[in-house]
C-alpha cells in the first residue's frame, strides 16, 4: 500500500504535477491558436458580432490570462507578490469554469426553447455555482517561500475548493440529462439535430468527466499534491469543449459571410462563368448563388445558404447585366435556376 504522506511519494506526485499541468496549458494554447480564425472574422466584419460572443471571449481569453499566471508560478525565481498572482490566477480561473458552464446550460435552455420550467431551475443552479466560484478566489493564501525561491500555497480552504468541483459535476450532469431529454423528444433528425448530438452531447461527456475526475480526488484527500493534481486539466478540456461547441454551432448557424453582404440574390452572392474557348464564347454559362434556407430544432432557428448552381444559355452581355427574370415563377426559379444575363 502507498503511503501518499511520505515525502518521497509527494516529492514524484509533485513533478508529476508539474508536468501535467504544463501539458495541459500547452494543449488550451493550442486550441486558442487554433480557433484565432473566429475572432478575426468578427474583428474584419466577415462575421457578425452578437451579446452571446462576450461569453464566449471572457471564457477562452479570461482563462489565457490565468494560465499565463500558473506558467509564471511554476517557473518564477525571483521574489513576486504570490498572494495577487493566486488571487489573478484563481479569478480567472473559477469564472472561466462558470462561463463554461453556461455556455453549455445556454445551448440546453436553447434545445428546450427556452421553457420556464427548465430556464428558472437551471438559473438557481448557475447562481449557486457563481455564487462558490466567487467565493472560491479567496480561499488560497499564498507566500515567497525564500528557500526554494518559489511561490508556496499556505492555506486552502478545502471545504469550498470541494463545493466548486462537486457543484460543477452535478451542474454538468443536470445539463447533460437535461439536452439528452430534449434532443430525444425533439421530432425530426435534421442536420442540426445531428450537430447537436454529435458534438454537443460528447462535449457535455467531457466536461463531466473533466470535473469529476479533481472532486473525486479531493475527496480522497491522498496528499496536498494529489488534490491539486487534476485543476488545471480540467478547467482547460471543459473551456476547450464549451467554445469549440460554441463556434461549431455558430458557424452551422451562420457561415461566415466573407462578401459583408446579407442579400442573398445580390452580385457579390452570384458568379457566373462562361465557356471562353472558340465560337461558343457568350452562348453558356454556369451561373451559382447562393439561397436562404432555414431550419428550426428545439428553439433554434438557424438560417443557411444553399448554394445553387446551373448552366443556363447566354446571350453576348458583361456580368454587370445580371438580373432576375421578372416573368419568371418560383417554380421555375427553383427548377431552373432562370437568370438572363
Amino acid at each position: 500500500m502507498v503511503n501518499w504522506m511520505d515525502p518521497a511519494v509527494i516529492a514524484k506526485t509533485n513533478v508529476i504535477f508539474n508536468n501535467l499541468s504544463h501539458f495541459a496549458i500547452g494543449a488550451y494554447f493550442l486550441e486558442v491558436a487554433q480557433s484565432l480564425y473566429f475572432e478575426w472574422d468578427v474583428i474584419r466584419g466577415y462575421r457578425k458580432f452578437r451579446i452571446g460572443q462576450l461569453l464566449y471571449f471572457y471564457c477562452k481569453w479570461l482563462l489565457f490570462g490565468a494560465f499565463v499566471g500558473m506558467l509564471i508560478v511554476f517557473n518564477v525565481s525571483t521574489k513576486i507578490n504570490c498572494q495577487a498572482l493566486y488571487t489573478w490566477n484563481q479569478f480567472g480561473g473559477n469564472t472561466s469554469m462558470g462561463a463554461a458552464s453556461t455556455l453549455l446550460m445556454l445551448r440546453t435552455i436553447a434545445v428546450w426553447n427556452k421553457k420556464l420550467f427548465i430556464v428558472i431551475p437551471l438559473a438557481l443552479i448557475s447562481a449557486g455555482q457563481w455564487g462558490i466560484l466567487f467565493h472560491g478566489i479567496t480561499t488560497v493564501k499564498a507566500t515567497w517561500d525564500p528557500v526554494h525561491n518559489v511561490c508556496q500555497v499556505a492555506q486552502v480552504e478545502s471545504l469550498f475548493l470541494n463545493l466548486v468541483y462537486l457543484w460543477t459535476m452535478f451542474t454538468d450532469l443536470i445539463v447533460l440529462i437535461l439536452t439528452l431529454v430534449g434532443l430525444l423528444i425533439t421530432p425530426g433528425r435534421s442536420q442540426l439535430w445531428k450537430l447537436l448530438v454529435g458534438d454537443g452531447v460528447l462535449y457535455f461527456i467531457i466536461a463531466f468527466v473533466a470535473n469529476t475526475i479533481p472532486a473525486i480526488f479531493l475527496l480522497l484527500n491522498l496528499n496536498p499534491v494529489m488534490n491539486v493534481m487534476f485543476p488545471i486539466p480540467a478547467i482547460a478540456l471543459t473551456s476547450s469543449v464549451a467554445c469549440r461547441s460554441f463556434v461549431r454551432l455558430s458557424e452551422f448557424a451562420a457561415p461566415t459571410d466573407r462578401s459583408n453582404n446579407s442579400q442573398p440574390w445580390s452580385a457579390a452572392n452570384t458568379r457566373v462563368t462562361g465557356n471562353r474557348s472558340g465560337r461558343d464564347i457568350g452562348k453558356t454559362s454556369t451561373i451559382q448563388w447562393a439561397r436562404p434556407q432555414t431550419e428550426t430544432i428545439g428553439g433554434i432557428n438557424v438560417t443557411r445558404s444553399q448554394h445553387v448552381e446551373t448552366d443556363i444559355g447566354l446571350e453576348s452581355y458583361s456580368p454587370r447585366n445580371i438580373h432576375p427574370l421578372e416573368s419568371t415563377s418560383d417554380d421555375q426559379i427553383d427548377r431552373k435556376g432562370a437568370f438572363a444575363v
